[in-house]
């Protein structure tokens, strides 16, 4: 007889637990909820339930979404050994300041793996190459990639991110290897959202030319609206430079980049602590690590800096959570993130840009080895803080 291994991971708002059980052995957590078999251990059909305080989000089957009826959740019987991944999420109270969290989001990785995926950097590489500084968790993928696409969603989803920011900000929105994997990912979104499964929503980050203007104007006319956030009732848009073209009016338009100095509806992506916050308490950077030219070199600020040091001489999450702080200090309306995956750098002559390695560089999503999900566990803990003012 074949038993049905079940490996479960229930996300709570302070932690990332895994439990390893063979289904006779009552396979649960005690954090945000529990998945339990009905009937006998054979059973495919399994109970879950959520605790006070939490909400169930959804559940994946060998990373698939899986329906949920009545609390009960149905496994497929053509397979032996199944993966059961269940999301809670802690119930957030209304607040009085309307907070909101979007993430740097990169859909730039067919054309960076379009010559085979590159290895981590070594010391010595030709200049002007990309080079990845670590590994996901869920190994290299390409930006169309279905499997990875609504892992990344319901990460995000179960963090209460509230929406990615599809960053075009050096790319061109109309080369076909960098647009076609965005419209997959609207299309899997739009598709959970009519599913009703937990997504964030989405905004564009780009330079805003007629023709890129024009082609995201028929994004949103083709995909449903509710898969985009809206600001004052228009959908939000970040241009790289005040945008001034016809159809910019179409949007609410606030002004991002990196370092931007204060200046009103200037949002700034990365900021040195401490951060500039934006239209009064509107708006705020947070990152875990930031550099003002190159990321590889001594003067970045690296996941262990200090202000009060002023060096890198702190714990893992000291930046991340300065910055966080100030956010939370100021009761700051809007977080900005960077980033969830940016992955790879380009190297000149001076150094590595945006990413460098573990501790210089800025990426949540979950990593293989040094820091695993401690960066996506700490962001969550941080987010649920900031929504619970």
């Amino acid at each position: 007889m074949n038993l049905l291994h079940v490996f479960v991971v229930l996300v709570s708002c302070a932690t990332y637990i895994s439990c390893d059980d063979m289904i006779y052995n009552y396979a649960s957590c005690n954090h945000g909820g529990s998945i339990t078999p009905k009937g006998r251990t054979t059973s495919r059909t399994f109970m879950l339930y959520a605790y006070k305080g939490y909400n169930l989000l959804t559940v994946l089957v060998n990373g698939h979404p899986q329906k949920v009826f009545n609390n009960t959740v149905f496994l497929p019987s053509n397979e032996k050994e199944l993966t059961v991944t269940a999301f809670f999420s802690p119930q957030s109270k209304p607040n009085d300041y309307g907070q909101n969290v979007g993430i740097l989001y990169e859909t730039w990785f067919n054309a960076i793996n379009a010559g085979g995926f590159r290895p981590v950097y070594p010391e010595e590489v030709p200049s002007a190459t990309y080079r990845y500084w670590g590994e996901p968790a869920v190994g290299r993928y390409n930006s169309d990639d279905e499997r990875v696409i609504n892992i990344h969603a319901d990460l995000l989803a179960a963090s209460a991110m509230d929406y990615i920011i599809v960053d075009y900000s050096n790319n061109n929105i109309l080369d076909p290897s960098l647009h076609n994997p965005v419209y997959n990912l609207l299309n899997i979104y739009q598709n959970r959202a009519q599913q009703g499964i937990p997504t964030p929503q989405i905004v564009f980050l780009l330079s805003a030319s007629d023709n890129q203007v024009a082609l995201l104007r028929d994004l949103y006319n083709r995909y449903n609206h509710k898969i985009f956030y809206h600001l004052n009732n228009k959908p939000l848009l970040f241009p790289t430079k005040p945008c001034t073209i016809d159809g910019c009016d179409f949007f609410e338009n606030r002004e991002m980049w990196g370092l931007l100095p204060q200046g009103d509806n200037r949002y700034s992506f990365m900021q040195l602590y401490p951060q500039n916050i934006v239209n009064g308490n509107e708006q705020i950077a947070v990152s875990a690590a930031q550099q003002e030219t190159y990321m590889s070199l001594p003067s970045a600020h690296s996941r262990k800096y200090d202000f009060r040091t002023g060096g890198n001489t702190g714990g893992d999450f000291q930046n991340f959570d300065d910055q966080w702080q100030r956010a939370i200090d100021n009761k700051v309306r809007t977080v900005t993130i960077k980033a969830w995956n940016e992955w790879v750098a380009i190297k000149f002559e001076q150094g590595y840009t945006d990413q460098f390695n573990a501790d210089q560089s800025n990426d949540i999503e979950p990593v293989r080895g040094r820091f695993g999900d401690a960066y996506y566990n700490r962001m969550k803990q941080w987010i649920g803080r900031f929504k619970s003012l």
